[in-house]
Parts: structure tokens; sequence; C-alpha cells
């Protein structure tokens, strides 16, 4: 049998005669021909050849596919010809073209040396040999001369050209007649009904014959027309920048390159506006520029949590607010001071840069820095623990927020009034503050605001018993967070989640949020949610019987506190530390860390953490046979007061110990403090809607299980 293959038809004429003569004997011959073409060059010859011969079959053939392309590739170069960077440069440089696969895999084999070589060097980020550009100048040449400046700008503008645009730059309003020739021989086709090149190789080619001393000015001309047809319109800020970039006009670069990134900063899309922000810092021609640049660049690093990068933004905002013309200027960079401060748990320096922030905007009457700067104080309040001055602030801010009709500043205003609520058990009033921020923030549409007060609510659901609630909340938050691309709003809404599952029984699953909480908080350096993330992980393996394991991490978190000013935090790490004592008998060191928990947390009004402490101190005063006698009265006193303890993350706990107490003592009120604690327990159980939830909820966290085997075993 013979086989006679007879490529590219479509450019031959008069030789297609003898296959005419030789087909009328294919019945009596062992032969098959195979002839191919390309259907987007002429090929009046070739219609007439498949009209001669009737019994031919015709099959089209489209380019190849991705994996199509990775098996021809692997045919060709072997183990390399998988590798991830070969497959990705030949998807790019050929869009499947059979003949430029080819043609890029010959000249990576020269530049490697050898087939098997390709791919342990840097690869080129273009391959463009002679023989593909000869077939796309071939067919650029088919163009005819008076459509050619339109295809010059049509490459300029990019792979998939604005039609509005090319009709704006085309006057005579001939864009039908040019997009005809265009599509005719084969330069442009239609994809998604979008005109495109036909492949980005021709695009290229039209491009590397503009000469560059006219390139600038194409891109000028596109530029220019944007600005006339889009006049405004900050999603075309990003394109505009590049075209005056490519003409050399640094100063309308600048200009197009802040738009981009204030349009990308809206859409979170905070990497893109960081990129456009580097250009604008670099083609800023005046301080204050330069000045209005940093200060989103700061903005984006603090989202994304790059807290050297932006230590480097706000070193340089400081040093040219005291040379540019805003009057604003000082009081942003302490505003933003403040912030630091608060964020690396220096409350008392952040209490300073607030009271800076408030001095500097009242000397030019700039009420959103006032504003501003009562939020900032009234939050560093909250972290020392004085509510009262706190609300006093903040409800200042808020006032002022109102009257300037700023929906952010009254979202932050009432998060923070409502972490004051929270902090003192007032949950129902916590709650309404919590709403009244996400009805404002859902009026701008704000992402972050979204996200911070979904997170307040999961908390005070929590706290209220809604366990399933909460963690709706709380999905809902995180969910929020990842769509905003913001690592740091991450991280409570983690170490949040961590506590639902641990109090629902999920400990594997609350050990996974933890971590991923306490990873986070170390890569963005945020010291207070580090040490809430170390006291978590400690207190789930001392329940889990890992009293080695749980010390390492409350010590750890324990020394991290003493850098910074975050009494809650120490707080609480304090009486866990006095709990795994206390478990390992070791009475002296317990009693120590119960003490200084039990004055840190008066310090900062923390009344649950105030009870677990002196619970604690009760306990070790037993085993020690001191006098506890008053102990025993505050904690009756408190219990009268809050029997569900409002604010403890675990309630039961408490409840537990207490009994333990009443029952070395023989106190006949143990059996109220049961029956009580049994009660409380079930009737929290009952807010779980699922059957699954609450049964792990009952049977897997220990205290609650070892309640209910004590209550059955009294009451039975």
């Amino acid at each position: 049998p013979v086989l006679l293959l007879l490529e590219d038809l479509q450019w031959t004429q008069v030789s297609l005669l003898p296959l005419l003569t030789i087909a009328r004997h294919l019945n009596s011959q062992a032969l098959v021909i195979v002839g191919t073409y390309r259907d987007d060059e002429p090929h009046e010859n070739v219609t007439q050849l498949m009209t001669d011969l009737p019994d031919s079959r015709h099959m089209s053939l489209g380019r190849l596919s991705a994996t199509d392309m990775a098996t021809l590739s692997q045919a060709m170069l072997g183990e390399v010809g998988q590798s991830h960077k070969v497959l990705t440069l030949l998807q790019r440089e050929t869009e499947g073209n059979a003949f430029f696969v080819v043609e890029v895999v010959r000249a990576l084999a020269q530049e490697a040396g050898r087939l098997g070589a390709i791919g342990q060097q840097e690869l080129p980020e273009h391959v463009f040999t002679d023989q593909m550009r000869q077939i796309v100048r071939r067919r650029l040449q088919r163009v005819a001369a008076m459509h050619q400046p339109l295809l010059q700008l049509a490459a300029v503008m990019g792979r998939q050209p604005d039609l509005r645009l090319l009709s704006h730059l085309q006057r005579d309003g001939g864009l039908d007649e040019w997009l005809t020739a265009v599509y005719e021989t084969a330069v442009f086709v239609i994809e998604n009904n979008q005109w495109q090149f036909a492949h980005d190789k021709l695009r290229e080619a039209v491009l590397a014959d503009i000469p560059p001393t006219h390139l600038p000015q194409h891109h000028a001309t596109v530029a220019t027309a944007i600005e006339q047809l889009y006049p405004g319109q900050s999603d075309q800020a990003a394109i505009l920048a590049h075209h005056w970039q490519q003409a050399g006009n640094h100063t309308r670069e600048y200009t197009s390159r802040y738009q981009a990134a204030q349009f990308a900063s809206q859409q979170y899309a905070y990497q893109d506006a960081l990129g456009h922000l580097t250009r604008a810092i670099a083609t800023a021609t005046t301080n204050d520029e330069l000045f209005q640049t940093l200060l989103l660049q700061e903005q984006a690093w603090e989202i994304l949590g790059n807290e050297p990068a932006r230590e480097a933004s706000l070193a340089r905002l400081a040093e040219l607010a005291q040379h540019v013309q805003q009057p604003e200027a000082k009081v942003l960079v302490a505003q933003r001071q403040a912030e630091r401060a608060e964020r690396q748990g220096n409350s008392t320096l952040s209490v300073a840069h607030a009271r800076q922030t408030i001095a500097e905007a009242q000397k030019i009457n700039y009420e959103a820095g006032i504003a501003a700067g009562y939020a900032l104080l009234g939050n560093a309040l909250i972290r020392l623990g004085e509510h009262a001055a706190a609300e006093e602030t903040t409800r200042q801010s808020l006032e002022r927020y109102l009257k300037l009709e700023n929906h952010m500043g009254v979202g932050k205003a009432h998060i923070s009034l409502g972490m004051i609520a929270y902090y003192q058990a007032q949950h129902i009033q916590a709650e309404q503050q919590f709403q009244a921020a996400l009805a404002s923030y859902k009026a701008i549409q704000s992402i972050i605001g979204l996200t911070r007060s979904y997170n307040s609510l999961g908390a005070v659901a929590y706290s209220m018993g809604l366990c399933d609630q909460a963690q709706i909340y709380y999905e809902q938050g995180l969910e929020s967070a990842r769509q905003l691309g913001s690592q740091r709003e991450q991280i409570p809404l983690l170490n949040n989640l961590g506590v639902v599952t641990y109090i629902l029984g999920l400990f594997d699953a609350s050990r996974k949020y933890y971590e991923s909480s306490l990873l986070i908080a170390r890569d963005v350096h945020e010291w207070r949610s580090e040490v809430l993330a170390l006291n978590n992980l400690g207190r789930l393996a001392f329940t889990q019987g890992q009293t080695d394991q749980a010390t390492a991490y409350l010590l750890e978190g324990l020394t991290l506190t003493q850098g910074i000013q975050d009494r809650w935090g120490e707080g609480a790490i304090l009486n866990n530390l006095g709990h795994v004592y206390d478990l390992q008998q070791r009475y002296n060191e317990a009693k120590s860390y119960y003490e200084q928990a039990l004055a840190v947390n008066q310090q900062a009004n923390q009344r649950p953490a105030i009870v677990k402490a002196t619970l604690g101190l009760l306990h070790i005063g037993l085993q020690q046979r001191t006098h506890v006698a008053h102990l025993l009265e505050q904690l009756f006193d408190f219990l009268a007061q809050d029997p569900e303890v409002k604010g403890s993350e675990h309630v039961m706990e408490l409840y537990l110990l207490f009994y333990r107490c009443l029952m070395m003592l023989g106190d006949e009120r143990q059996t109220a403090v049961l029956h009580q604690a049994y009660h409380l327990l079930q009737a929290r159980a009952a807010l779980l809607q699922h059957k699954a939830q609450r049964h792990s909820f009952l049977d897997n966290v220990p205290e609650h299980r070892e309640i209910i085997q004590l209550y059955e075993k009294k009451f039975a």
C-alpha cells in the first residue's frame, strides 16, 4: 500500500491537475491520498478539486486542545514534555497551532542544545521563529494598505480591542468595512461574540512592524480616545495608565495609576492596587502626590497583613507629613500610628496617638479627623478596661460620624459600643449595637465592615448559648474575609469557630481552627491574636489531658503578653495556667497564677474571669487548708446575680469546680449548685437545632459529661 501526503494545497494551482488522473485509478490501486490545506487561506482551487472528486472525505481539524498539546509534547520531548512550565509556554505561544508547536519545540531544542535539555534552564518569555514570522507576515500582507493604520492601533489596544474605541478612531465611519477586511483575511476572528486577533502572534507581528519612534504616539492616540469616549470612568483607569506609561507621559500616567489603585481597592483587588501604587510612587512629581499614594499603599498593606511593608509606608508618611500642603496630613499620620500601636498591643501608646489625632484635627476644624480620633481613643480604652471612659469617647465619635453621614465610621462606633456592652455581659445591648453596625455597613456594601459585624454578632450569640447561630455568623464572616482577601480579618473568625467547635465537642476541628488562627497571626504580626490562639490551644490541650503541651502553649502566650498591653489576654492565660498547675497538684504555683489573674481581671473589670480566678483560689485554699469562707460567699453572691455567668466561654467548667469545692466542704448547697448546673446545661443543649450537635455537646465535652453523670447518680 502507498500513502501519498500532499500538504498546503491552498498554495497550489496547476499542480493539482494530476490528482484528477490519479483519482480515476484509486479503486484498482492500494493507494491512499491525504491532502491538507488551511481553510483560512484562499483555496478556490481546493474547493474545485473537492467538487471534481465527490467521493473524497472532508475532515475539519481545529487547533489542538490542552490535552492534545500535553500528549503531543510528551510524544516529542518525553518526560520533560509534561513539565508545567514547558506546557504553559507551548500553550501560550502556539495557542494549539500544530505548526507553531513544532517550531517552538525546535527553537527550544536549539537553545538548550538537545531535546532532553529543554526546561533545565530558564525558558524564554516568548518564542517567534523565522518560519512562524514568515507565515504570520504572509497573512498580514493580505490586509489592504488602507486598513493597516487602524490595524496597528488595534494591536496597541490588545488581543481583544474595543470596537467602540476603534469606531471612534475610524473617523470616516468605515469600521464595518475594516472588520470585513480583517475577518476575510483571517487576521481577526469572532470568539464568544468578541472580535479578536486570530492568534496573538499576529498582534505581535503588527506591533513589531511599528517603528519604535511611532509606537509612543500610537499609545497616546489610544489613551486620548479612551479619555474622550469614557470620561472619568474608573474601570478604564488601569488601561489608561498602561497606555500613558508606554507613551512616556508620566504626569498623566500618575493620575491614571492612582485612580486605578483606588478602583482596585474598592473591588478588594489589593494586589492589583499595589502594582498600580508602585508605579504611581515612581511617577509622582510632588510631595502631596507621594503622600496620598503612600496613604493608599499603607491601607492596602494593612488589609493584606504585610506589617513590615506597612511600617515602611508609615515611616515615609510621617516624614512627608512635615512637608506637604495637605492640612490634614498630620492628622492622618497620627491616626495610622494609633492604629498601629493598638494592633501591636500597646494601648497606652495608642491612647497618646489618638489624643494627638484629636488635637491636630481640632487645630484645623477637621471633623472627620476628630471623629476618628475619638473612635481610636475609645478602642484603646476598651483594651485597658476603662469601659466608662471608652463609652463616653466612642459616643462622641458616633455623634460626629452621624452628622458627617459617614456610614463606615458609624459602623465602627457601633461595633465599639457593642464590645463595651459585651465585656460587661450586657448581651442584649451588645447585639443591638452589632446589628446597627451591620445595617450601616450593608448600606455601603462594605465587606470589611460586614466581616467584623458578623464576627461580633457571633460572639454575642455564643455568649447567649446560641451556638448554632454563632457558627452561622462566624462562617458568614469568614466567607466575607476571604472575599476581601484579608488574612488579618480571618484570624478572629477562625479562633471563634475554634471556640464553637470546642464547646460542641468537635476537638479535632477546634484544633485546626486554632492552629490556622495562630499561623496567620504570626505571619501578619497580630500579637493579641497570637496570645488568644495560644491560650485556646492551651485550654484545649489540658482538656484532653495533655498538660505538658498545655503548659508550653500558655507560658509562650504569657511571655508574649508581657510585651504588649492586653489585659484580657493576660488575665485569661493566667487563669488557665492556674488551672493547669492545680491539675498537677502544684498548688503554690497555681495560687500565684490565680492571684495574678485576679488582680489583672479586676483591673480590666472582666467579671467572668474574676469568678474563675476566685474559684481557683477557693480550690487551692481547700487543698492547703486555709481560710476560704470569704471566697465562698463572693462566689454565691455572683451566681445569685448572674447564674449564667454571662461572658464566660466555659460556664460548666466553673460550675463543676464549684460543686467539687462544696463537696470538699460538705456544704449542703452543693445539691442546688449541681441542680442549677444540670438544668442550665440542658437548656443550652435545647437551643441546638440538630440532634447530632446536642449529642456531641452533652457527651463529648468532659465537664458536660461529668455534670450529667453526677446529676443522674445523685437524683437517680
